[in-house]
């Protein structure tokens, strides 16, 4: 009788332990994987979102220390205001030189003046007829229509005596463009003058020199055109039409 009521006694306890251990809270459970992965996206989210910003930064910055161009093409605009047509005082300034002194004939005073005629080219430019002899005889012995561009340089060849083989070649670059003064760079090379009948000069050697037109009288207004006349005394005068 008693080993029955032991063995029904170590039976109920072993039913109280098995019901004990059914009812013990579970450990927290592991994170799910999509909460994970959401996670990490909005971490990646973050950091590129950080990258982005430190990129368009840096851009912002490069663009702020490329340096422009406006300068550059500011300086090779035509002035709103050309110089006018009229009488022009032209002055020439040498560089350097392998012509004999006497074959450089050009004038350098600055009391001769010459008639310089500007007009609006096809394009809008404005240019000048200038006198641009730097070889010997006067200033004015031969012209030439150079746009008035700071910067701008034009080259030209001509053989001004038929007869022989003498030539001469010139570079102009334009220095300086007010409404009262242009200056010009001219590099002028003079070949042999071969079988000419008249005496030519300068020959086989190069001259550099400067050309500054300073205006002495006006024609007309500026912007306006102007076709020569003569005048009273004999000299040069211009009929003006202006817009």
């Amino acid at each position: 009788m008693k080993i029955a009521v032991r063995a029904a006694a170590s039976l109920a306890l072993a039913a109280l332990a098995a019901l004990a251990a059914c009812h013990r809270p579970d450990p927290t459970p592991p994170r799910a994987p999509a909460e994970t992965a959401g996670s990490d996206a909005a971490a990646a989210t973050d950091t590129a979102t950080g990258a982005a910003a430190a990129t368009d930064t840096d851009a912002a910055t490069a663009s702020e220390t490329v340096p422009g161009t406006t300068d550059a093409a500011d300086a090779r605009r035509p002035p709103s205001a050309p110089p006018p047509s009229g009488l022009y005082t032209v002055t020439l300034s040498e560089r350097s030189s392998s012509c004999p002194v006497g074959d450089a004939g050009a004038a350098r005073s600055d009391n001769e003046s010459s008639w310089v005629l500007v007009a609006r080219s096809p394009d809008g430019a404005w240019s000048a007829n200038l006198p641009m002899n730097t070889g010997g005889g006067a200033i004015a012995v031969d012209r030439h229509d150079l746009r008035l561009e700071v910067g701008h340089v034009e080259r030209s060849a001509f053989q001004p005596d038929r007869t022989c083989a003498w030539e001469v070649s010139r570079e102009m670059r334009v220095l300086e463009v007010s409404p009262t003064k242009v200056v010009v760079a001219v590099s002028a090379a003079y070949t042999d003058a071969v079988r000419c009948t008249l005496p030519r000069r300068p020959v086989s050697c190069a001259r550099d020199v400067v050309l500054t037109y300073s205006l002495a009288r006006p024609f007309c207004d500026p912007g306006c055109a102007a076709e020569m006349t003569r005048a009273r005394d004999g000299g040069v005068d211009a009929r003006c039409t202006c817009p």
